[in-house]
């Protein structure tokens, strides 16, 4: 599913600033150069209500768009880009995973990370899967 997301998101050509050709997965232990995108899972969990039995489970995806401090413009467009073109809800098989959709939550504040030096801002999803 990952990489599914990944694929989504460098797909997004009118992403600002070249961010569509630097989008990483968490975990990366390269340095980017700004600007650049990372995408990052939380964790798998039974939606409530639902029993386990049922194998399905929701999963946070956080994409977290980054760039050099100063002007956040970039960073907020790219957010409502994110935001109108990542979610799905028409069902598709990923490896043995059913994505039966993925949904837009929220996107954060502005904020610095310390790690990369840059501005960030994250746009949150929820994907409710099948296995």
């Amino acid at each position: 599913m990952r990489t599914w997301i990944v694929n989504r998101v460098k797909a997004l050509a009118s992403l600002p600033g070249g961010m569509a050709q630097r989008v990483i997965s968490s975990g990366n232990a390269n340095n980017p150069v700004p600007p650049f995108i990372v995408v990052s899972m939380g964790n798998e969990q039974t939606p409530l209500g639902m029993p386990a039995s049922s194998r399905t489970q929701e999963i946070p995806v956080d994409i977290w768009v980054h760039d050099r401090p100063g002007s956040m413009v970039a960073i907020d467009d790219a957010c409502v880009i994110l935001k109108d073109n990542i979610p799905y809800h028409d069902g598709l098989v990923v490896g043995g995973m059913s994505i039966l959709d993925l949904k837009w939550e929220d996107t954060s504040a502005d904020a610095f990370d310390d790690h990369y030096g840059t501005n960030t801002r994250r746009v949150s999803f929820r994907a409710t899967t099948r296995r």
